[in-house]
């Protein structure tokens, strides 16, 4: 506001500001005078694809024609009309896109099955290295004794595998850099180290030595979170270190979420995945938009959820390389 008023003072020598406020709120409602809406049309036929035609009573050919789908106006607003199928659609081309750009994946295709909106499916084979990286350790027995179909290890993979690939997709090696020059400067100045995000995967120390305080003594999987601070922050700076600690992170919010029984009733189908999600990244803001990081993360995981022989064995003991302190 403070910005805005300095503005109007030094524009004012140009121009009178009795004048500024019409013409902004004319050329405001111009444009709202040419704000279309989505439309939606029934009989439309995918792009560049030729029409059905179908045969009348005197056997004619008969050429279905697009009309368009629209509610009935009440007190000149038109209800909303949500599209399920282009929503998904927008999600999944969104997912391929990350994960085509994440470096983790050994292969991908589309299937086009048509329609309109023309449905695509998007499957992809995840590559062996950061599949292996992202493996936690041990032998499931969580899913057989709770009666699960998943198993929470091949789901926290999954998991784990999508949401690096968007922490990726979201910085620059520049970006990462940055943050740890910026720790290394605290560390240097304060002598403590800052609480950041870090590394591909983006963890804080602190979500790291929550992690070991809630660890299974009994499970394998957490021997490599309880090593010491240094050695958590230096494997924060390798990528395969880094895909194991978001694995392990990603399958003890699982087990957290589906033993609290928290999701038994909740009408989303993918209420356990969104949940362990939003405590992932912080992102516990609910939306309805299109483009949100829960329904994304879900939809990437589910364009590798058919690949599961890729991945090595759930029983292979796998303790990544760790680096030295930065």
């Amino acid at each position: 506001m403070i910005r805005l008023r300095r503005t109007l003072t030094i524009n004012s020598r140009y121009m009178p500001v009795r004048l500024v406020l019409p013409l902004v709120v004319g050329t405001s409602v111009l444009m709202g005078c040419f704000a279309i809406g989505p439309a939606h049309y029934n009989n439309l036929p995918p792009l560049f694809a030729g029409g059905k035609e179908e045969k009348g009573e005197q056997g004619d050919d008969l050429h279905p024609i697009a009309v368009r789908a629209l509610g009935l106006e009440k007190q000149g607003t038109l209800p909303e009309t949500i599209d399920g199928r282009q929503t998904f659609l927008i999600r999944d081309r969104v997912a391929i896109n990350i994960l085509a750009r994440s470096g983790y994946l050994n292969s991908a295709v589309v299937i086009e099955n048509g329609g309109s909106p023309p449905e695509n499916v998007y499957e992809a084979v995840p590559a062996d290295a950061p599949a292996t990286c992202a493996t936690v350790a041990g032998q499931d027995h969580e899913n057989k004794d709770a009666g699960l179909l998943d198993s929470p290890r091949q789901e926290a993979l999954r998991m784990a595998l999508a949401a690096v690939a968007i922490e990726k997709f979201n910085r620059t090696p520049f970006h990462r850099w940055a943050e740890w020059t910026a720790v290394k400067a605290v560390r240097t100045v304060f002598g403590r180290t800052p609480d950041f995000s870090l590394g591909p995967a983006q963890l804080r120390m602190s979500t790291l030595r929550r992690l070991r305080d809630e660890a299974a003594s009994s499970d394998a999987a957490y021997a490599v979170v309880k090593q010491p601070d240094a050695h958590l922050e230096a494997m924060l700076t390798d990528e395969c270190s880094s895909l194991t600690l978001a694995a392990l992170l990603m399958y003890n919010e699982l087990l957290k979420v589906r033993q609290s029984h928290v999701c038994d009733d909740a009408p989303d189908m993918n209420c356990v995945e969104l949940t362990v999600a939003a405590d992932y990244s912080g992102h516990h803001r609910h939306s309805s938009a299109t483009i949100d990081y829960g329904p994304v993360l879900v939809a990437m995981m589910n364009i590798i959820k058919d690949y599961e022989g890729v991945f090595v064995d759930e029983g292979a003991d796998h303790v990544p390389p760790t680096s030295s302190p930065p």
